[in-house]
């Protein structure tokens, strides 16, 4: 991640500057409550004797060692033939798997305030970032921001290792249209006001865009025209514009799977958002009929645009891992609450438990077949509130359903590592375990590439080469999510 301790000894306005580049850490100056939670602080150490699962689709690899100085990896080798400097500490693996962190792209360091009279959302950056980096995740972009100023802020700590959490890429504040149903997201009405908003967060150094729902097509384009000409990216969580309109427009990135592919659904208008009836009515018989969904990958693919899937949280309170009892006990009442009630509803009502399920496995079809026709997926926590999905466990929900739609666990992997860092054009540095690259990496205890499931029991968490211990990370956030 390339983060660096240093001062911030400059204006407020400077301070203010979204620089995207990421630094390295010379060392962790973490709270005094977080120093505990790392377990390898050396500069330069070599992890012997584990199974290393590179991130790039390649068979795991027994018995090889991991040389990590200065925060990267130095060199992999079978165990015992690298070259070793005199007194380097030395880390038993025991046989445990080491992949690359997680990379996870429709996150959020904000949460729903459950208290609130009116859809509210509230800074959780503190809490979130930790959450994160204690499941494994080493590197995100927020998929949205309502408090900017707090991920700026988190970002600055994370870079200059005064507080733990994964690099983190940002989005500008959403972009919508008419009907937006939180007053915390801007709607545009005029191509030139969309324009000067991407020159603004241009000129801060932001490198992602988020169109929502009811931005309408000539302001959707208007944006996408803009932030290009600035070589910044956009995203979108979409409706009244089609998966195909944006395509069309030049989006780089579009989110939740094919669950807002809007001209799959019953009597789609342009311009105009379909109800969710419509577009569930519309999503099943695509599901069913290859003829309907086959046209629409093969633009997605042609355009080498990327789908974000959060299958985790559309499966809130249908699986027993998702809320996961973790989440719950991280959550405040007002949180608990809500999971709590979305969780009785399901459990009570028959008949909206079915229909949510069914949901869901059109959802995972759909992710599955563009997977199977080479589309590229990346993945996604979305920890907004609905149902208790918060970073951390929430991180970990996505990775087995898509094992349960079918992907293969080792493509699974890829796609959370790999995948991630093309995306976010970082593949130079992270996303693949290799000499030269970033010593960002969790060690689990069991096969991952043969049982995603087993990505659950992560022993550490190794960010800018320094060992974290995730649980004891987690547990310091115990009853602070939420309001």
């Amino acid at each position: 991640m390339f983060k660096k301790t240093f001062y911030y000894l400059i204006t407020l306005l400077t301070y203010l500057s979204f620089n995207q580049l990421a630094f390295a850490a010379d060392e962790l100056n973490y709270p005094r409550g977080l120093q505990d939670i790392i377990i390898q602080g050396e500069n330069s150490w070599l992890l012997e004797n584990v199974r290393v699962i590179d991130g790039t689709g390649a068979p795991a690899k027994d018995a090889h060692d991991i040389l990590i100085t200065s925060g990267k990896i130095a060199g992999i080798g079978p165990t015992g033939t690298l070259s070793v400097p005199v007194g380097t500490p030395k880390v038993a693996g025991d046989g445990k798997s080491v992949m690359p962190g997680l990379i996870m792209v429709h996150e959020h360091l904000f949460y729903n305030d459950h208290g609130a009279a009116m859809p509210n959302y509230v800074g959780e950056a503190v809490t979130f970032s930790g959450l994160y980096l204690s499941h494994g995740v080493t590197t995100m972009r927020t998929g949205g921001t309502m408090n900017i100023t707090d991920d700026l802020t988190i970002k600055n700590r994370i870079n200059e290792g005064s507080y733990p959490g994964p690099e983190v890429f940002l989005t500008a504040p959403y972009i919508d249209g008419p009907g937006s149903f939180a007053s915390q997201l801007r709607v545009f009405d005029s191509e030139e006001k969309v324009r000067t908003m991407v020159r603004y967060w241009g000129s801060e150094g932001v490198k992602w865009l988020k169109a929502y729902m009811f931005v309408k097509p000539n302001i959707l384009a208007a944006a996408i025209d803009e932030a290009h000409s600035l070589d910044m990216q956009v995203t979108g969580h979409l409706c009244t514009v089609t998966f195909g309109e944006a395509i069309d427009s030049g989006i780089d990135n579009l989110e939740h799977g094919f669950s807002h592919a809007t001209e799959l659904a019953e009597g789609k208008e342009f311009g105009k958002c379909p109800n969710g009836q419509a577009r569930g009515a519309g999503l099943k018989i695509a599901s069913e009929n290859p003829e309907l969904t086959q046209p629409l990958y093969d633009k997605v693919i042609k355009n080498n645009v990327y789908i974000t899937s959060t299958l985790g949280v559309m499966a809130a309170g249908l699986r027993d891992y998702e809320p996961s009892p973790l989440a719950l006990e991280l959550m405040n009442s007002h949180a608990r609450d809500n999971a709590d009630n979305l969780q009785k509803v399901f459990a009570e009502n028959e008949e909206a438990r079915m229909g949510r399920e069914a949901s869901l496995q059109v959802y995972m079809k759909l992710e599955k077949d563009f997977h199977d026709a080479g589309g590229q997926l990346v993945l996604g926590t979305d920890p907004t509130g609905w149902g208790g999905t918060i970073p951390g466990p929430g991180n970990l929900s996505n990775l087995y359903l898509l094992q349960e739609a079918g992907v293969s666990p080792m493509d699974i992997i890829t796609i959370a590592t790999q995948n991630g860092s093309k995306m976010l054009k970082v593949d130079d540095r992270t996303g693949i375990l290799k000499a030269g690259m970033e010593a960002d990496m969790i060690i689990i205890d069991g096969n991952p590439d043969q049982d995603i499931h087993d990505i659950g029991n992560i022993s550490m968490v190794i960010t800018d080469g320094y060992g974290i211990d995730g649980l004891a990370l987690a547990n310091k956030y115990i009853k602070r999510v939420g309001r």
